[in-house]
């Protein structure tokens, strides 16, 4: 996980014929593939993050089960309920989408090195964007899930009708 010397310089002299840029600027945290004595420790960083990012969505994922159960147990209202559902749904969206578009882009950039997988256009083509539309996503999945935020948005964008005063005709009733 930590670079050595050599390594730093390889990956500093790349950096900056590439990118202009010297890495002792950036801090940088990196998985090294190949040399036998760094991978072991490479990997062991990498299979923590993604046991960290993991156990996040299964703990999401129970605590989703187990609001469902309590729902049906206790009596409430059918206000409540639908309340609590709108919720569900939305705390089922808020873990399915960091899991959809940064975790899964992730893991992919880093474990296809691991099997000396050449993906680089994939990464760069579909998973860095993936990554990078994450914030904008999100809210607007959010937003939408809940009715009286839906219905602001579409009451600010929704096309006004203007009335003419003079197309009224006076009627006078005898």
């Amino acid at each position: 996980m930590w670079l050595d010397d050599n390594t730093r310089q390889q990956l500093d002299r790349d950096f900056v014929e590439k990118y202009n840029e010297s890495t002792k600027n950036i801090p940088l945290i990196v998985a090294v593939y190949g040399n036998t004595d760094i991978s072991k420790n490479g990997l062991f960083g990498i299979a923590l993050g993604g046991l960290i990012s993991i156990s996040s969505i299964l703990l999401d994922s129970v605590l989703a089960i187990k609001i469902c159960f309590a729902i049906k147990v206790h009596n409430i209202s059918a206000n409540v309920k639908k309340l609590h559902r709108i919720l569900l749904i939305t705390l089922i969206a808020q873990t399915m989408i960091p899991a959809v578009f940064t975790f899964i882009p992730c893991c992919v950039c880093w474990y296809t090195p691991l099997f000396n997988l050449e993906w680089s256009y994939y990464i760069n083509s579909i998973f860095v964007p993936m990554i990078s539309a994450y914030p904008l996503i999100d809210p607007i999945v959010i937003t939408f899930a809940l009715g009286d935020y839906r219905q602001a948005v579409f009451k600010v964008f929704r096309k006004k009708t203007v009335i003419n005063p003079s197309t009224f005709i006076e009627t006078t009733h005898t």
